[in-house]
């Protein structure tokens, strides 16, 4: 990565890594610039949800294009989309967001999350360096993608060739255009860069609490919202054949209170409301309130239940010795804390099921900020980040 300070005529030369972590609930993205031998980094996170809409539309005059924006794939030849607060409050029921049935290779929300990706990527930069949007008229894009272990053989070249296919992005509101050169594509598979993520900082430091993992065998279990990935690293490499996939996560816990509501208390909510009332503890319907203290712990302990069923059975088949496993790394969205006094975290009751079967495996700890795209260090990261900041380490040599 290199930034010249100095415009040539078309504007400012750079080269910078795009880091992206596409999930159901949201993409991250990290933009990393090289300057003066120091690596500046920022990250962000997007909402994964667009709606197509009409040549011509127009946002509304009190939707600010800081957090909305209209633009159109396909090179400036295709569909437009939303992008923002707009598509929740006016394009909800017809909004475009991951739903777990297409691989992300495959997905249209994945091209379309390419082409706003790479819209994002400009404005951190603008941001990173103070320099004016329209004037990074000469970025060349490493790119750094992530997939599901499993897909990472089968995935990358369609990535790859989806990234390279985007050569010009329109922005339409507000009125921007960019020509795009993306100079190389690497992939990596989640689960492994969030291991990375714990074990290393900003700079491939090993950090000082994690050398244990260096030379032990560490289950890493990416929870999701319809799915958990999974793979066991032996030190610091993938057992390949321990890389798989269990089809449950934090997504059928909102489908077990759904379905509670509908049984105990005949109403039926907006899945926003669930949410809420996930981080709660309760819900409003008309003027009464119902709690979920009862419903969340049921929901979080079966979860937890079937995601151990599914990786201990998957394991026997494969004959692979789980009392040999010494740590276990939780991450993702499922393995957020929990908001509720007085009800564990799925993350809680995950560990408590895996001591059933292997009584004798710790938990990794998530670290703690420590980088410069990390604010205020000493707290702990948040283990929805764990994946994109092991991804900007691994992409700091880039």
């Amino acid at each position: 990565m290199y930034y010249n300070k100095y415009k040539n005529k078309r504007g400012y030369k750079m080269k910078a890594n795009l880091i992206l972590d596409i999930g159901n609930s949201g993409t991250r993205v990290a933009v990393q610039v090289k300057e003066e031998g120091n690596i500046r980094q920022s990250i962000h996170e997007l909402s994964n949800q667009y709606a197509e809409v009409q040549e011509g539309y127009k946002l509304p005059e009190d939707y600010s294009t800081e957090s909305n924006t209209v633009f159109r794939i396909g090179n400036g030849e295709g569909e437009f989309y939303a992008h923002g607060t707009v598509v929740d409050k006016e394009f909800s029921s017809i909004a475009l967001y991951p739903n777990g049935q297409a691989k992300k290779q495959d997905s249209l929300v994945t091209l379309v999350t390419f082409n706003r990706t790479f819209y994002e990527g400009y404005r951190i930069l603008s941001k990173i360096l103070g320099v004016p949007i329209d004037e990074l008229t000469d970025v060349k894009w490493h790119v750094t993608c992530l997939l599901p272990p499993y897909d990472v053989a089968s995935g990358s070249e369609k990535l790859y060739t989806k990234l390279n296919e985007i050569t010009k992005l329109e922005v339409i509101e507000p009125k921007l255009s960019f020509n795009i050169d993306v100079e190389s594509v690497t992939v990596y598979p989640e689960g492994f860069t969030a291991f990375v993520g714990a074990l290393m900082s900003k700079g491939q430091k090993v950090r000082p609490e994690s050398k244990k993992l260096l030379d032990s065998k560490v289950l890493v279990i990416d929870i999701g919202s319809g799915t958990s990935d999974f793979m066991v690293v032996d030190s610091t490499k993938i057992v390949d054949e321990t890389k798989s996939t269990a089809r449950v996560g934090g997504g059928n816990i909102t489908s077990a209170i759904q379905l509670t509501l509908r049984k105990s208390f005949n109403i039926d909510l907006p899945l926003k409301n669930i949410l809420e009332g996930e981080c709660t503890g309760q819900v409003k319907s008309g003027n009464k309130v119902f709690s979920l203290i009862d419903a969340l712990k049921s929901a979080r302990s079966k979860v937890a239940s079937r995601l151990k069923q599914s990786i201990f059975s998957y394991f026997s088949g494969i004959m692979y010795p789980v009392d040999t496993i010494e740590y276990v790394l939780l991450c993702g969205g499922g393995s957020l804390e929990s908001q509720v006094e007085g009800v564990p975290s799925l993350a809680d009751y995950v560990i408590q099921e895996l001591r059933t079967i292997a009584p004798n495996i710790e938990l990794v700890a998530m670290p703690k900020k420590s980088s410069q795209s990390e604010k205020e260090d000493g707290e702990t990261v948040n283990p929805r980040h764990l994946n994109i900041i092991g991804a900007c380490i691994l992409s700091e040599k880039q």
